[in-house]
């Protein structure tokens, strides 16, 4: 696996509308801290009107740079409860937000090295 292919944050829509990247540390725990990022070129079943769309959280690679910040999106997923559709605003509300995100990034961590070990 590539150094690049392992999410070191994720990428939701804020209260304030805007993408907000939240960064991982290298066991998979969220930061406390977010940054603001403009995002462009990601498909529409993830963006709308430049916004991540407020149900998807992105697992994201960063790496910041001196003129910007790249930002490649590994899986975008949509969130759910009991099925159905829930807004990244009310999973927050909820208090679920750090633990869901955590969540997502272990089962990527897992499918990536379950698929890595069937190419060996």
């Amino acid at each position: 696996m590539k150094a690049t292919d392992i999410p070191n944050g994720y990428v939701i829509k804020g209260p304030s509308g805007k993408n907000i990247l939240v960064d991982f540390n290298d066991k998979g725990k969220a930061e406390n801290q977010a940054l603001e990022v403009t995002i462009n070129g990601w498909p529409d079943t993830v963006m709308l009107h430049g916004v991540v769309r407020p149900d998807v959280l992105v697992l994201v690679h960063s790496v910041k740079g001196d003129e910007g910040m790249l930002v490649k999106r590994l899986l975008a997923s949509q969130l759910s409860l009991d099925g159905k559709p829930i807004m990244v605003e009310e999973v927050a509300r909820r208090g679920h937000l750090t633990k869901m995100a955590e969540k997502i990034w272990q089962d990527y961590m897992v499918s990536r090295e379950k698929a890595l070990c069937k190419l060996a």
